[in-house]
């Protein structure tokens, strides 16, 4: 599934045309925020373990859960990927379970974890797992930890962690882009309201820099941009509420960054009959159910598997970085969007190419994607001004 997934966000990338203008509305205007380079996920990949090596390994993923069809899945993936690309590896899945009670508990799933001394390597990821994360890393110096979505965006200080940062701020420009383009499109499921929104699954800093360029490129473009918090990530009903508050409102394009709770936002858009976008992973793939995904353009993506899978690779080389924090966005391929058949199909090739143009002028730092996790006391006067009504 992710082995699909991440050739085509890196088909995305080899197959981008030359900066073309955008005749559908204003020229994108530059915000400035941070630009860390760094190497692409496809470059840095270190070399696999030779069929010499006859050493076992273990590896586990701690996380609240599994089968969201979303964010957890997509980690849980990485390790499915290890298993299919190595024989000598067992892999296991400990789901700790959610809300405040279950959190609270988190420590003593990594106290025992690193206890046994059995794994040779601990992936955990998301801002609820971070606290408990690093109290074992500073407890047990000699276990090794991969945290695929590091809420440590400004550095890490603890030698035995590895971190990956995605810039959620990039692929959210593109989103807020695309949504742009087809809102303004004489698309079948198109309105002629420009209004577009987006379902959150909490209003937290981590989350707003999905949505903080998804407003600004909407204003970009002439769009009106409405963002609602759920309050959840797991309460679909919540979810299809929020979804439905949008739709009936005149959104004819909905982004749901809300985890297991999005999927009431996918079941909304059946019923009203308007577009959705997914969120982590290819969710029309790893969905499967044509009744919730037949209105979803596309999912907007973060490398979590294989860089999951380049973790390992580099822990077993001696290579590790452990106490780095690699900084992914779309220069480095860390993010994208999934351009499968239904992608292709919905989406007209005109606005492809756009989008692809659009893809060279942030590489080129013509277009600079607002990060509202640098920069919150910005993101409000984003929000504000992104819903206003458009004339």
């Amino acid at each position: 599934m992710m082995k699909k997934t991440l050739a085509l966000i890196l088909a995305l990338s080899l197959l981008l045309i030359a900066m073309a203008g955008c005749a559908s509305e204003p020229e994108p205007t530059e915000t400035v925020t941070e630009a860390p380079t760094t190497e692409s996920t496809s470059e840095t990949t270190t070399e696999a373990p030779t069929e010499a090596d006859n050493t076992t390994y273990s590896v586990l993923l701690l996380v609240p859960k599994v089968g969201d069809k979303s964010y957890f899945d997509g980690a849980a993936a990485g390790l499915e990927l290890i298993k299919e690309t190595y024989d000598n590896v067992t892999t296991e899945v400990i789901a700790m379970g959610e809300g405040e009670e279950a959190i609270a508990n988190y420590p003593t799933f990594f106290e025992e974890a690193c206890a046994g001394k059995q794994y040779d390597l601990i992936v955990t990821g998301g801002g609820e797992c971070t606290n408990a994360l690093v109290e074992a890393a500073t407890n047990y110096p000699e276990q090794k930890f991969f945290d695929f979505d590091y809420q440590d965006t400004f550095g890490n200080e603890l030698s035995n962690i590895y971190g990956v940062y995605y810039k959620a701020y990039d692929m959210g420009y593109l989103a807020g882009y695309l949504a742009s383009q087809i809102t303004v499109s004489d698309m079948p499921l198109a309105n002629a309201e420009k209004k577009v929104g987006a379902v959150v699954g909490m209003d937290i800093p981590d989350l707003n820099d999905f949505v903080g360029s998804f407003c600004q490129a909407c204003i970009d473009c002439g769009v009106q941009a409405t963002i609602v918090y759920c309050n959840s990530f797991s309460d679909q009903d919540a979810g299809y509420a929020s979804a439905m508050e949008l739709y009936e409102d005149g959104c004819d394009v909905v982004w749901q960054v809300a985890g297991s709770a999005g999927l009431g936002v996918f079941r909304a858009s059946t019923e009203t009959g308007r577009y959705a976008f997914g969120v982590d992973v290819d969710q029309v793939d790893v969905i499967g159910d044509e009744s919730l995904t037949a209105n979803i353009v596309t999912s907007f993506c973060k490398e979590y598997a294989n860089m999951i899978l380049d973790a390992f690779e580099q822990l077993v080389n001696g290579s590790y970085p452990g106490g780095t924090t690699l900084s992914l966005g779309l220069n480095e391929h860390g993010v994208g969007l999934v351009e499968n058949e239904q992608y292709e199909t919905i989406v007209p090739q005109a606005i492809r190419d756009s989008l692809s143009a659009l893809y060279e002028k942030v590489k080129s730092g013509k277009v600079v994607p607002f990060s509202a996790m640098l920069d919150q006391e910005k993101w409000a006067e984003i929000r504000d001004e992104a819903v206003k009504p458009v004339e």
